[in-house]
């Protein structure tokens, strides 16, 4: 998130911005940002450069930390709101349903121009991948003040039973078949390069 913007109730030294909103109009009008630039470059210069154009999502990978269909969802619901987020909009022209059902009228939507100026806006997709972790269902708490952070309904953590998930605290050097997982997910729309 955008240093010292944020809800002053989040964090006192913040001095100014909205933590249930801005993250998602921020994205919002980067991926729109995104798919134009991607217009003027594929319109007026691809051609004569032979070049590509595409995106970096940062991926932190999500594990369920159980077999229970409730830490399941929450893996699935943690990689739409971190992936699905960004790569969503450019394959199918909306946000994942999990972040419109959970995130509702704070998630900004697009016209039908822009997603049809979204979809397959790249010509390959850059994996800036550092590390997973194991997460568990979060259930709704009534006091709960929404923000980016908690709309998910995850908690995450890079322990199970006392064990990490990789070799290192912060950064898990974690053996996943990530490009693999993405492909099954998303490799049915227009199955980008993946770097």
């Amino acid at each position: 998130m955008a240093p010292g913007r944020c809800s002053a109730w989040l964090n006192r030294t913040c001095v100014g911005g909205d933590s249930a909103i801005e993250p998602y109009l921020v994205t919002h009008h980067q991926l729109l940002a995104h798919a134009a630039a991607v217009q003027v470059y594929k319109t007026k210069y691809q051609e004569s450069q032979n070049g590509l154009i595409g995106i970096t999502l940062i991926v932190t990978w999500s594990v369920p930390t159980s077999d229970n269909k409730f830490d399941q969802k929450a893996a699935e619901r943690a990689i739409d709101f971190m992936y699905g987020w960004f790569m969503d909009p450019l394959t199918s022209g909306e946000y994942p349903q999990s972040m419109r059902s959970l995130v509702r009228t704070r998630l900004p939507k697009f016209t039908k121009a822009q997603s049809k100026q979204l979809i397959g806006s790249y010509d390959f997709i850059g994996l800036n991948y550092y590390s997973a972790g194991y997460v568990t269902d979060a259930p709704v708490l009534s006091n709960a003040r929404p923000t980016y952070q908690t709309d998910s309904l995850v908690d995450m953590s890079f322990m199970r039973d006392g064990k990490p998930i990789g070799l290192q605290p912060y950064v898990t050097i974690f053996h996943w078949d990530v490009p693999q997982a993405l492909e099954d997910e998303y490799g049915g729309f227009l199955s980008p390069r993946i770097v």
